[in-house]
């Protein structure tokens, strides 16, 4: 069974850099908390294994999904 996790997560020049093992028709998502969780889908996160999203000074977390 292939494993899909994140490979690295760094915080540089104001953005959260996230890379992940490839994995196709995976998305990554975002929250701001988990109660409740208001997942959404990160745009651009399609088709790729890695990211770099805006940091806003808030709480936030991140999980990858296959629809």
């Amino acid at each position: 069974i292939p494993s899909y996790h994140f490979t690295s997560i760094a915080f540089t020049n104001g953005s959260v850099q996230l890379e992940w093992t490839p994995a196709p028709g995976f998305f990554l998502q975002q929250t701001p908390s988990l109660t409740p969780p208001a997942w959404q889908i990160v745009q651009g996160s399609a088709n790729t294994n890695r990211l770099a999203v805006p940091a806003t000074g808030a709480s936030g977390f991140f999980r990858l999904i296959k629809p």
